[in-house]
C-alpha cells in the first residue's frame, strides 16, 4: 500500500531541491524570495521528520503548498491577468502572492500592478512616482523601469536603456515592450530577428501562452499583417478589451497602408475609451498616423510572417484555427477511469484476487505460462485511489503537449509501446532473476514512456538552448523519481526504467520518420 505521508515529504523534498538548482543557475539574478522559501519547505520537513515522522509529509505538503506552490499559481496567473489588461485582478492575486511570499523584493508584482492600475484611471504621475521608486538592478525592478518607459511612450529610451543589457529582455515584461519599442521606433527587420531568435522551437509549439500571443502580436502589427492580428484576437488574446483589439487592428491598417480607415477607427476609439494609458497611445498613434511608413519587411521576414499567419489560423476570412485536442489523453484517462470502475464492483481495487482475475502483471505466471495477455490489460488495473489519481494527473498534466506535437493515432501507439515495453522489462528482469516483484498493476510505466517520448523529440533538437533545458529538466524528474523509487519497496523501478527508454526509443523514431505536428 502507498503511504501518501512518505509520497507528500518526498513531493516537499524533491520539489524545493529542483527549484534550488534552477535558481542557482540563474547567478545573482536568482530571486532570493524563492531561495528562502525553497529553503525553509526544506526546514520544514526535516525538522517535522525527526520530531513527528508519522505526519511529517503532511505537515511539509502543506508548507510545500503555501510556500511555493500557491505564490507560484499567484504568480503566473497575475502575470496573465496584465497582459489582458485586468489590472484590479492582478493586484488582488499580487496580494495573495505577497501574503504568503513575504520575503525581500515579493511586493514589487503589487507595486506594478498598482501602478498600472493608477495609470490607467489616469493618475499618470502618481504612476510614474511609485515605478521610479524600483531599482533597475533587480529583475523586478528591471519590469518596473520598463513599464515607466512604456507608461510615457518614450520608446526610444526604452530601446537605450535595453540595449545597455540586453540580458534584461530575459524578463518576460521587459521583454514584450521591448519588441513593442522596436516596432514603435520602425525596426521591423530587428523586431523580426528578435522574435524568431527567441521563438527558435515555434514549429512544436502546442499551446500559444499569452506572453508569446502578445510579442506575435507586436510582430504582425507593425508588419501590416492585419489578417494575423485578426485571427490572435479571435484566439489567445480573445479577452483583451474590445478598444484595445481594435487599437492594434488599426496599427496594423497603418503599416499597410490603409490610413484612412485606420485613421478612422482610432478616431472613433478614442471618444469609446475611459482608459486613459490607451488614450494616450492614441494620442501618439493619431498624431503622426500620416507620417507612419508602410511596412515593407525583407523577404525572409514575409516568409516568416507568412508562417505565423498559417499557424495562427491561415487567411482571415476563414474560420480561426483551433488547437488539437488532446483525444488519446481523455480516451486512456476514461479507459483506466472504467476498469478501476470494475475492480471496485468485483470486489475492491485493492483486492489481489480481483485484481489478478482483470489481468494484473503476474511475472511468475508470464514468464512460465506464457500469458502474454496480461502485459497489456495491466496497465488499465490500479491498486488503490491514491494508486490511480497520481498516474491520471501525470497523464493529464504530460500527455496533451506531446499528443498535439506527434498527433492522437502516434501517441497512442507511443504510449501502449512504452507499457509493453515496461512490463515486458520487468519479466525479463524477474527470468533472469534481477528483481523479485511478483504483480504488477497501474499506468506509471506508460507515463515514463510519455516522458520518454518527449525526450526522444527533444534530442532531435538538441542544439537548441530550449531543448537543452527541456532535456535536462526531464534527466531530473527521472534522477528524482529513480531515488523515489529506490525508498519505496512497493513501486517498481525496473517498469518505470524500462518504460523510460521504451518511450524514448519510440520518440526517436517518431522524430526521424514523421513531421512533428
Amino acid at each position: 500500500m502507498l503511504d501518501l505521508n512518505f509520497i507528500l515529504l518526498f513531493i516537499a523534498t524533491a520539489s524545493p531541491l529542483v527549484l534550488i538548482w534552477r535558481l542557482a543557475r540563474l547567478g545573482r539574478d536568482r530571486p532570493a524570495g524563492w531561495m528562502t522559501a525553497a529553503i525553509t519547505v526544506l526546514l520544514v520537513g526535516g525538522i517535522s521528520y525527526l520530531l513527528l515522522p508519522a505526519i511529517a509529509g503532511y505537515v511539509a505538503g502543506v508548507a510545500w503548498a503555501l510556500l511555493l506552490l500557491a505564490p507560484s499559481v499567484a504568480e503566473r496567473q497575475a502575470a496573465n491577468l496584465l497582459i489582458n489588461k485586468r489590472y484590479w485582478a492582478a493586484k488582488q492575486l499580487a496580494i495573495v502572492r505577497q501574503t504568503l511570499h513575504p520575503w525581500h523584493q515579493s511586493d514589487e508584482l503589487l507595486r506594478l500592478t498598482s501602478a498600472l492600475e493608477l495609470a490607467r484611471n489616469g493618475h499618470l504621475s502618481v504612476a510614474l512616482t511609485s515605478l521610479a521608486a524600483h531599482s533597475d538592478s533587480i529583475a523586478a525592478g528591471r519590469a518596473a523601469t520598463a513599464v515607466r518607459f512604456a507608461l510615457q511612450e518614450d520608446w526610444d529610451g526604452l530601446l537605450s536603456w535595453s540595449r545597455r543589457d540586453l540580458k534584461v529582455t530575459s524578463d518576460p515584461t521587459v521583454r514584450a515592450l521591448y519588441l513593442r519599442a522596436l516596432g514603435e521606433m520602425g525596426a521591423l527587420e530587428d523586431l523580426a530577428w528578435s522574435f524568431a531568435m527567441r521563438n527558435q522551437m515555434l514549429e512544436h509549439r502546442s499551446v500559444v501562452s499569452l506572453s508569446f500571443a502578445q510579442e506575435l502580436l507586436y510582430l504582425f502589427a507593425f508588419c501590416g499583417r492585419q489578417d494575423g492580428v485578426v485571427r490572435l484576437m479571435r484566439g489567445p488574446l480573445k479577452r483583451w478589451p474590445r478598444s484595445h483589439q481594435d487599437f492594434w487592428i488599426g496599427t496594423a491598417e497603418l503599416t499597410a497602408g490603409k490610413t484612412d480607415p485606420a485613421i478612422a477607427r482610432l478616431t472613433r476609439l478614442r471618444g469609446q475609451t475611459s482608459d486613459a494609458i490607451l488614450d494616450r497611445a492614441l494620442e501618439q498613434r493619431l498624431a503622426r498616423a500620416k507620417e507612419m511608413p508602410v511596412a515593407r519587411p525583407s523577404a525572409a521576414t514575409a516568409r516568416l510572417l507568412d508562417r505565423l499567419v498559417a499557424e495562427t489560423g491561415g487567411e482571415h476570412n476563414l474560420p480561426a484555427k483551433r488547437p488539437t485536442r488532446p483525444v488519446a489523453v481523455w480516451i486512456l484517462i476514461g479507459l483506466n477511469i472504467a476498469m478501476f470502475c470494475a475492480e471496485l464492483a468485483l470486489g475492491g481495487s485493492t483486492n489481489d484476487r480481483v485484481l489478478r482475475r482483470l489481468g494484473a502483471l503476474e511475472t511468475n505466471v508470464v514468464a512460465a505460462g506464457h500469458q502474454y495477455w496480461r502485459l497489456p490489460t495491466s496497465l488499465f488495473l490500479h491498486y488503490g485511489f491514491l494508486h490511480i489519481s497520481v498516474n491520471l494527473y501525470a497523464l493529464y498534466l504530460l500527455g496533451p503537449a506531446l499528443e498535439r506535437m506527434i498527433g492522437s493515432i502516434r501517441f497512442a501507439i507511443g504510449y501502449l509501446i512504452s507499457g509493453l515495453g515496461s512490463g515486458g522489462g520487468v519479466v525479463l528482469f524477474y527470468a533472469i532473476g534481477l528483481t523479485r516483484a511478483q504483480e504488477l498493476v497501474g499506468a506509471s510505466g506508460c507515463v515514463m514512456g510519455v516522458i520518454g517520448m518527449s525526450a526522444g523529440l527533444l534530442l532531435r533538437h538538441r542544439q537548441s538552448p530550449l531543448a537543452g533545458r527541456r532535456l535536462l529538466e526531464i534527466l531530473a524528474i527521472v534522477f528524482f523519481q529513480t531515488i523515489f523509487d529506490l525508498l519505496v519497496p512497493q513501486v517498481s523501478l525496473g517498469a518505470h526504467l524500462c518504460g523510460f527508454l521504451t518511450g524514448l526509443l519510440v520518440g526517436i523514431i517518431f522524430a526521424n520518420r514523421c513531421t512533428v505536428q
